[in-house]
């Protein structure tokens, strides 16, 4: 049996769809438009739409990473990600974009984090996990999508 948290987290962009959806999708750019995101890569294709990928990032210095397969779904602006290794397999992070107004799309994150029952020291990777990893990179990966798409450099905030 295992243990499911979920969080979502949006921010509004005054992007077009299209353009925040790519900085989405395209996870090979992540290390250039994300500080903590160290590389990002693809592993395996599995089609047009699918692939596995490996992504390294730092979390207040520490190391973190994951593998997982992508699925990018362009016509509902909506990449998924749904984990591979075993400490957090099942677990899924879904990005959507969507109309919000006028000259403005909602970026969405939504993180459904599973923890397989097996896991040393449970209680406290899920605290981790859910309650500070996965929700401080959401937030800040957030806020650099939307920097950016709002016309910001890839150098940073002046």
């Amino acid at each position: 049996m295992a243990e499911r948290a979920r969080r979502a987290y949006e921010t509004i962009i005054r992007a077009d769809a299209d353009t925040v959806y790519r900085l989405v999708a395209e996870l090979e750019l992540w290390p250039a438009l994300i500080p903590h995101i160290k590389s990002a890569r693809v592993v395996e294709r599995l089609g047009r739409h699918r692939r596995i990928v490996t992504v390294r990032a730092s979390w207040r210095g520490l190391p973190v990473g994951w593998r997982a397969i992508q699925l990018s779904e362009p016509e509902r602006r909506r990449v998924t990600f749904r984990h591979l290794i075993a400490a957090t397999r099942g677990t899924t992070v879904s990005w959507t974009v969507e109309p919000a107004g006028e000259d403005t799309v909602r970026l969405r994150v939504e993180q459904q984090v599973r923890l397989a029952r097996f896991v040393p020291g449970r209680s406290l990777v899920r605290a981790i996990v859910t309650e500070r990893i996965g929700p401080e990179m959401a937030r800040r990966m957030l806020e650099r999508i939307r920097e950016i798409a709002e016309g910001g450099s890839l150098a940073g905030p002046d």
